[in-house]
């Protein structure tokens, strides 16, 4: 990925960082997804 980015001679450094954000904003919303499946797992039990 960076040596593509070498390539291209793009501002890559930023793209990069937004992707880095991206990848733990989809993990945040994915473990805050899965926790409310656990709630509602949870609470349906009793």
């Amino acid at each position: 990925m960076i040596d593509t980015c070498w390539i291209n001679r793009r501002p890559c450094r930023q793209w990069l960082l937004f992707h880095d954000w991206l990848i733990n904003f989809n993990l945040n919303c994915f473990t805050f997804v899965l926790f409310l499946l656990f709630l509602l797992y949870s609470s349906s039990i009793k």
